[in-house]
């Protein structure tokens, strides 16, 4: 994971992690920006386009143990990676919030040519 963030952000990150699951996904209500609108997530189908400029190529429902809530209530995992603008870096959520213990099914996507996905409210 910290490979990946290191590339990103085009610097060394030196984070101790406070989860043990990598498996970004989001939960199955969230608001998807798409170029037709916006989409919950378990509505995306193979082939929508993402107003990022992905395309989606895949879905993946998840099994996972450990989630965070963010403050407008959307369920992820803490292995997500979410721009942070304050800092002006990419940053895994379970740094930034919480961790609970709890197993759900999640969504993951496959996108190219990024593996960026915005939500309703921009985030």
């Amino acid at each position: 994971m910290k490979f990946i963030e290191n590339r990103i952000n085009y610097k060394v990150n030196n984070d101790n992690y406070k989860f043990t699951e990598y498996c970004p996904a989001i939960d199955e209500y969230s608001e998807i920006k798409t170029t037709k609108g916006v989409k919950l997530a378990k509505n995306i189908k193979i082939g929508d386009n993402l107003v990022t400029g992905s395309e989606v190529i895949g879905l993946i429902r998840r099994n996972v143990n450990e989630i965070c809530t963010l403050e407008n209530g959307l369920i992820i995992t803490p292995s997500t990676l979410i721009w942070n603008s304050d800092e002006n870096k990419w940053s895994r959520i379970g740094n930034k919030c919480e961790v609970i213990k709890k197993k759900m099914t999640l969504i993951s996507f496959i996108v190219v040519p990024n593996s960026q996905l915005e939500l309703k409210d921009g985030t």
